[in-house]
């Protein structure tokens, strides 16, 4: 009976070591497909950060989420004049634009989603830590909008024990126009012992709208943190999405 205890106990423990090992190889090789996607060329003039890399997520329809460092100015003006080639080519250069004018910069892919951040030395502390903070459980319902998303997760135990520790509120974008960016009208969501970080990239990777999201140390409230995210309007058809993307191609400088 031990034997067969042991044998079995020994079955599973490779079975658990073969699976984690095939999930970190499909990881790696969705990674990897990203980056070495094709880009037609591009064209993009913004200003901030931020900005930049909203234009690129939404122009290529892939899930970017933006840490923005210490000391970034917003006013900052970004011309890209990409000529073609591969999604890694394309994040090198606007990266090293970025480095020009800015703190040190990278991107990283994560699990099939692209995270701009600055050097370790630049990253605000505050901000790092949320980012890094494990939420024991939080549940997003149908229906629910960009702002109230970020207002929500804002509100559980964890991220507020991260926010009064640094004396810091939490500050949400100011409304622009008659629609209020969704998730989804179909898109539920649940996290349990997850980072602020995973939780922020999980909703853009598999929101069907919500494409791109950032954080950051509010400048006009220094005494807050924004986080903000981006979606397409969820009624907006396929064709004309496809029609708004291909406008980043034109010469637009």
């Amino acid at each position: 009976m031990l034997k067969v205890f042991k044998i079995w106990t020994l079955f599973i423990f490779v079975t658990v070591l073969v699976n984690f090992s095939f999930a970190q190889d499909s990881a790696a090789k969705i990674n990897e497909n990203l980056a070495e996607s094709k880009v037609e060329k591009l064209k993009i003039k913004r200003q901030g950060i931020q900005e930049l890399f909203h234009e690129i997520s939404f122009s290529l329809d892939v899930p970017i989420g933006v840490e923005i460092g210490s000391e970034a100015d917003p006013l900052t003006e970004y011309k890209i004049d990409f000529k073609g080639g591969k999604l890694s080519a394309l994040l090198d250069e606007a990266v090293n634009l970025v480095n020009q004018k800015q703190k040190q910069y990278s991107w990283r892919i994560t699990n099939g989603v692209i995270n701009i951040s600055p050097d370790e030395s630049y990253r605000e502390k505050a901000i790092a830590s949320l980012l890094e903070t494990q939420i024991d459980s939080f549940a997003i319902k149908e229906g629910t909008s960009c702002e109230g998303f970020a207002a929500s997760i804002f509100k559980t135990r964890e991220l507020r024990t991260v926010l009064e520790a640094n004396s810091l509120t939490f500050r949400g974008l100011t409304p622009g126009g008659f629609y209020f960016p969704q998730l989804g009208k179909k898109f539920s969501l649940v996290f349990s012992n997850t980072s602020l970080k995973s939780a922020l990239n999980k909703v853009i990777k598999e929101s069907p709208i919500a494409r791109s999201w950032f954080i950051e140390r509010n400048l006009n409230h220094p005494k807050s943190v924004t986080l903000g995210l981006s979606a397409w309007h969820e009624d907006l058809p396929i064709e004309t999405r496809t029609q708004i993307k291909a406008l980043f191609s034109e010469d637009e400088f």
